[in-house]
């Protein structure tokens, strides 16, 4: 087996590196690359307090647990890239995305970007999508794109089938260039719903790059080498904002901790789509930037009068 076959680390290998002190590989899902696992470092992990007694899980399995006997049904993965998570081999699944990134010669994928089913443009999800058909959504670092946090959860509701699922990586912001901007508050999320933005808005541009760190990564976020500073001076950052088209522009409209996304969708589940419930929001991994979040529709549970 090829190191890059090697996907976790199992009880056995930390056995073996707790009684022999053997360098063991392991795949890291957040780096993307070939790690080493040893004694120096298990010591270190323990010195911050890190669990070290369950294995590693990749990106992709971590989702494929969540969707078992599933895979047979009609799901979703919106904006896949050039990496979906669902694989078409493995889940009866198509892709959507607002933009054909095969089409853009400035798309910010690295790798071949996937063939999209279903490219939405400028309408939302529920407008070209049959409605109470689908059984999952999968998106990964995609729910921080939308102009419209709230009305996002109302579309995907509409899709769904009655214990349909959605599941989805979220960043950290704490852990990426997001890490200087504030987290997202009800008054936001609320703010861009009544305007009913289907881009990002004017302040959403200049917050991105009057505050973001454009160097900083998870690795030295979490172990303090990287001192977050902004990447452009506010001069230059609100000149790039107010020429940005804001009809073409991606950007990170909100930002989140676990903790910050949990008390908005709980908002988002009490006053607008009350079929959702949180089956769980994990916790940021050390050394990663992404949670987890899982949700299950059951759209007829708060109904007076359910459809026969």
């Amino acid at each position: 087996m090829g190191l890059t076959d090697i996907l976790t680390t199992s009880v056995r290998c930390v056995k073996r590196i707790l009684l022999i002190g053997e360098n063991l590989p392991f795949f890291c899902s957040c780096s993307k690359r070939i790690q080493r696992m040893g004694k120096d470092v298990m010591a270190e992990m323990r010195s911050k307090g890190i669990s070290i007694d369950k294995p590693v899980v990749d990106r992709r399995s971590a989702i494929y647990s969540r969707l078992r006997g599933l895979e047979n049904r009609p799901g979703i993965e919106i904006a896949p890239g050039s990496s979906p998570i669902l694989e078409k081999g493995a889940f009866n699944v198509i892709y959507v995305d607002k933009f054909d990134h095969r089409d853009n010669s400035d798309t910010y994928l690295q790798g071949q970007p996937v063939y999209i089913d279903c490219l939405l443009g400028d309408k939302l999800i529920d407008e070209i999508l049959a409605l109470n058909t689908f059984s999952y959504v999968v998106s990964s670092h995609v729910i921080e794109h939308m102009p419209d946090f709230i009305q996002f959860f109302k579309s995907v509701a509409n899709i769904l089938r009655d214990g349909a699922r959605l599941v989805m990586y979220v960043p950290d912001k704490r852990y990426t260039f997001d890490v200087l901007r504030p987290v997202s508050t009800i008054t936001d999320i609320e703010e861009a719903h009544n305007q009913h933005l289907r881009h990002p808005s004017r302040a959403m541009a200049r917050d991105v790059h009057v505050n973001s760190d454009f160097s900083a990564e998870a690795a030295g976020l979490w172990d303090k080498s990287h001192r977050p500073i902004p990447t452009r001076d506010s001069t230059a950052a609100l000149k790039i904002a107010d020429e940005l088209d804001l009809a073409k522009a991606d950007l990170h409209c909100f930002t989140f901790t676990s903790e910050s996304f949990l008390g908005l969708i709980n908002h988002v589940i009490d006053k607008h789509v009350p079929a959702f419930r949180v089956l769980e929001i994990t916790d940021t991994p050390y050394g990663c930037n992404e949670f987890i979040v899982d949700l299950v529709l059951r759209k007829y549970v708060r109904l007076q009068n359910p459809p026969a």
